[in-house]
């Protein structure tokens, strides 16, 4: 365990640096050693070589881990790598250059003929490109996905959007790896093509070891539940299939050598086949050890074969220490390897053992899944244990064989397929049914890495008190881990700290405020994607929503699950358009709606999706006013009396008074709106202004600026918009009256941070390249 240690440490440091965090765990590990009594000296040496060794892997990984290409216009010749996909009007792809270095690659078709030309591209293919270099985006929300980060990891520098047209592809001259993906896809679209869509997602994650093509609500259900990983290739199905592949080798005439050869022979073209992920590595390399022992009539220890792969695997290839699917599949793997004499000594049945398994599996991973996903069901732990015999013994074996007879057979004979289509809509249908409750989710929100290592020290007190088996364990365990649980979700509640923060949701709006002590959760719109009328074949498979792919997140991660009011100022898509994806993850307690017609189809369905779901929706207008201590909330507009027809101008208008300073909220308010609450409120001002409808030419007049003379002002506004918002004009006033802009186009998320004192300003993008604009 030192050197698995020494060798992590070596790797963090050399590749991130050696922060206060990696020098404190170093430390606590020369301690460690130096208590090991008689073994000092040796548990220093081995600590010390592995830590060296590896610290310089990782600083040789990180020195030539760059890039000898510039930003701008490039015509390139080079390999296809990888999977290329064709997403509606659009597509991705990786490039390899003849030096080596590779490109994530993208663009979108401009007719059906072009895309079917594109659908017959293979991995492996020379082609010349004509793009142009960009980097990859730097995540404009908090908590975001960090995208630059993630290709970074894949010695990836550049995202080159290339010109589908321009783009001339010769025959198939890659590598066998590259040729090896390419009959990998040929089979992948066979199945797609052959079977129904549900199935056949399910048979590609399985054998293939791709869940790009399983349906999105689906994946969302297995994820939210906690068994995400039955769809994953790992050692489960690698050494079941293992063995029952050497079973039929021998059951037809092998010897029990002659069939192990063989196995070890077509053990790393399966783990290609499959996808070569980390947990798919590590399962054909541990089955792979095992053979290969078995075959030279060797013993090894089952610890001393993983840490073997573990350190190999880190000396290929570095920066998959950083990847989460490499962090889970090695850990699960070395627990359930420490934990095996104690789980046959304590367990006796087989029930006893899986669910000493599951819970042991579903414990050291707890941490990581928090930090990452922002919450855990407690469900996962019954559906584990339903769904691991189901998918072990039903589901995966149907789909391997589905997969082979596919290859050789008509698909009217293919009776494992006709088995899966019996079983695996209901199964969906149930996942997804529970789904749709919160049940027993627990979401702490964003936590500090230095909790992460609190809750792993409870948890393996909790594994020494099991395997000790001291009296009355259980309970010491579960307040052990209930303790730092529930007390990492109380902060919030004494915090006397409110926030208001201004989303990116591109050319929309989006709003969060929070309260001191959680009193209470506005969200004022959710933005929205606004689509026009698309051939079909334009239609993409996973389309992007706002509320479910930006709102929810951030929600999530301030371990927020109920929102005490959603506030929709007017009915545009791009202001509502993402509100239906809060119901399937949050609570919604009140629905604010401004008075008037409600005619638009997308109103209608928003509103009724909320009345179906037991949300009290209001119907508002000018008078209507909240209170929470110091904190007061007024609505100015709309006004009934004003029998206002445009939309825009009937926009809900917020003002807040937060922890002293004052804002207003305009929504698409535009000019004419803008003159009516100047004569309804003559002396109206505000500190800080949301300015109406994406800083067009329509709002901000200069009358109302004059009157508002707010010191701050807001600008919600997609970046290289198609409307030009915000307009020049506009921001020429603006910086006429010297008032300071933050603008999601420039900043990204800005989120504003009062304290009784003032405002203190955060943005999701680095300020020392944006600043107020």
């Amino acid at each position: 365990m030192i050197c698995l240690v020494a060798s992590i440490l070596g790797i963090w440091g050399g590749i991130q640096g050696f922060d206060v965090a990696i020098v404190l765990l170093t430390l606590i590990l020369l301690i460690y050693c130096l208590l090991q009594k008689q073994q000092v000296k040796k548990s220093l040496l081995i600590a010390m070589i592995f830590f060296m060794v590896f610290s310089l892997r990782g600083i040789s990984a990180e020195m030539n881990n760059e890039s000898m290409l510039s930003e701008g216009h490039l015509e390139i010749e080079g390999t296809i790598t990888g999977v290329p996909r064709i997403n509606g009007d659009s597509m991705q792809l990786q490039i390899r250059l003849d030096e080596g270095e590779r490109l994530q690659a993208s663009g979108f078709f401009k007719s059906e003929a072009e895309q079917h030309k594109w659908s017959h591209i293979r991995p492996g293919m020379s082609c010349r490109f004509t793009g142009s270099l960009t980097h990859p985006r730097l995540p404009t929300n908090f908590y975001q996905f960090n995208y630059q980060t993630y290709l970074y990891e894949q010695s990836i520098h550049w995202v080159y959007q290339l010109n589908p047209e321009q783009t001339f592809c010769n025959a198939e001259s890659g590598t066998w790896a590259d040729r090896f993906n390419g009959w990998r896809m040929d089979r992948m679209e066979q199945i797609l093509s052959r079977y129904h869509e549900d199935v056949a997602g399910l048979i590609i994650a399985l054998t293939y070891g791709d869940r790009y093509f399983i349906d999105q609500d689906i994946l969302q259900a297995y994820q939210k539940l906690g068994v995400i990983h039955l769809l994953a290739v790992s050692g489960l199905h690698v050494g079941m299939l293992t063995a029952a592949a050497m079973y039929l080798l021998i059951r037809i005439g092998l010897t029990r050598e002659r069939a192990m050869e063989l196995l070890l022979f077509a053990l790393p073209f399966y783990a290609f086949a499959a996808g070569a992920a980390p947990p798919v590595i590590r399962a054909a390399a541990m089955s792979f050890v095992v053979l290969l022992c078995l075959r030279l009539k060797k013993k090894i220890q089952p610890m001393l074969g993983i840490s073997f792969i573990f350190l190999l695997y880190l000396l290929l290839k570095p920066y998959v220490l950083f990847q989460l699917g490499f962090q889970l599949s090695f850990l699960v793997s070395f627990s359930l390897i420490l934990s095996a004499q104690s789980i046959q000594s304590l367990c006796t049945s087989y029930l006893g053992k899986t669910m000493a398994v599951t819970l042991i599996a579903q414990l050291l991973t707890l941490p990581l899944i928090l930090y990452h996903f922002f919450e855990w069901n407690l469900i996962s732990i019954p559906l584990n244990l339903i769904y691991i015999p189901f998918v072990t013994l039903l589901v995966l074996p149907a789909s391997f064989l589905a997969s082979l007879f596919d290859i050789f057979l008509p698909t009217a004979v293919n009776i494992p397929y006709f088995l899966l289509q019996s079983v695996v809509s209901p199964v969906h249908q149930v996942l997804t049914y529970i789904n749709q409750f919160p049940l027993l989710s627990y979401s702490p929100g964003k936590l500090p890495v230095w909790f992460i290592g609190v809750l792993y020290v409870c948890i393996v007190l909790v594994m020494l008190m099991w395997e000790s088996q001291i009296k009355y364990w259980w309970a010491f365990a579960m307040v052990l881990l209930l303790v730092p649980l529930v007390g990492i979700k109380l902060p919030p509640y004494f915090n006397t700290e409110a926030t208001v923060t201004m989303l990116d949701v591109g050319q929309g709006d989006s709003f969060v405020i929070e309260l001191p002590r959680r009193e209470a959760v506005f969200v004022i719109d959710t933005g929205g994607v606004i689509r026009f009328s698309e051939e079909p074949w334009r239609n993409r498979r996973n389309q992007f929503n706002t509320g479910k792919d930006i709102l929810i997140p951030h929600l999530k991660a301030k371990g927020i699950s109920t929102i005490d009011y959603l506030i929709l100022t007017h009915g545009d898509h791009d202001h509502i358009g993402g509100a239906e994806a809060l119901l399937d993850r949050m609570k919604v307690k009140e629905l604010i709606y401004g008075k008037g017609p409600v005619e638009k189809e997308n109103e209608i369905q928003v509103l009724s999706a909320y009345r179906d779901a037991g949300t009290v929706i209001r119907m508002t207008e000018s008078g209507k006013t909240w209170s929470f201590g110091e904190n007061r909330f007024a609505i100015l507009a709309p006004d009934s009396s004003d029998h206002e027809t445009d939309t825009n101008e009937r926009s809900i208008v917020l003002a807040a008074s937060i922890k002293g300073v004052n804002w207003l909220f305009t929504g698409d308010l535009g000019e004419k709106g803008e003159r009516r609450l100047l004569e309804r409120y003559p002396s109206i001002q505000t500190d800080v202004l949301k300015v109406g409808h994406h800083g067009s030419l329509t709002s901000s007049s200069e009358e109302f600026l004059d009157q508002l003379q707010p010191n701050v002002v807001m600008i919600s506004a997609g970046k290289d918009n198609r409307y030009g918002h915000p307009h020049p004009e506009i921001l020429s006033r603006l910086q006429e009256r010297q008032m300071s802009i933050w603008r999601t186009d420039l900043h990204g998320a800005v989120q504003y941070q009062l304290n009784g004192q003032g405002i203190k300003v955060k943005t999701a993008l680095p300020q020392d390249e944006t600043g107020p604009k």
